[in-house]
């Protein structure tokens, strides 16, 4: 039976003692201003961190692609209406780094790298974290913030060196008690659409296990 995962991000766009409060809120603006992580912050992070390692060593177990039921909903450019359709994706590992891989005849063919420990800024971040060091989230051209909310981790990059032009972002399983544990068990993007600042697409997916 498939259990569809749902998420969706906050409603303000603003900043709430110091949290990130609606990533969305912030594509054409000035990036928000960012300091050390504070300790519930930090604590997120961690736990990000611990889970997506644990994730990743598991994944090097597997003999194979392991296969995903995601549903997406696509907002394109100056579109009222939301796209909403299933596709099956795959769970694969391509020289050590996870990627989610979808071919179909239908629907254009795409691969989506997985945020890692040990791949790109996070993995800085979560090496500096799991070494007790401090971590910089930020550096020219994006910042990385963690959101705890509601027992869950939501990872959050914000891309743009003046402004934001993009934001991703990922939730992750992170109760060591679930059979899905470090997986991403959701992805939102949202980009600008020229310079009238709309929302250029809106892409959700809810992953959830495989027949």
């Amino acid at each position: 039976m498939l259990t569809v995962l749902t998420f969706s991000l906050f409603l303000s766009s603003c900043t709430e003692n110091g949290y990130l409060v609606d990533p969305k809120g912030y594509l054409g603006q000035v990036p928000p201003s960012v300091s050390e992580m504070d300790e519930r912050e930090r604590s997120s992070a961690l736990r990000s961190c611990l889970a997506l390692r644990s994730y990743r060593l598991k994944s090097y177990l597997r003999s194979g692609p392991r296969p995903l039921r995601a549903h997406v909903v696509q907002k394109q450019c100056h579109e009222t209406q939301k796209m909403s359709y299933m596709k099956t994706v795959f769970l694969d590992q391509n020289n050590g780094v996870l990627e989610l891989k979808r071919t179909g005849r239908f629907l254009a063919s795409e691969t989506v790298p997985i945020p890692s420990d040990r791949m790109g800024r996070l993995g800085k971040i979560c090496s500096d974290l799991l070494a007790g060091k401090e971590a910089q989230r930020k550096n020219k051209e994006s910042q990385l913030h963690f959101i705890a909310k509601d027992g869950e981790d939501i990872i959050v990059e914000l891309r743009g060196k003046h402004k934001v032009k993009e934001i991703l972002s990922y939730k992750v399983q992170t109760n060591s008690l679930h059979k899905n544990f470090g997986s991403i068990i959701e992805r939102q993007q949202g980009k600008l659409c020229g310079i009238d600042k709309q929302i250029q697409f809106n892409i959700e997916l809810y992953l959830s296990e495989g027949p």
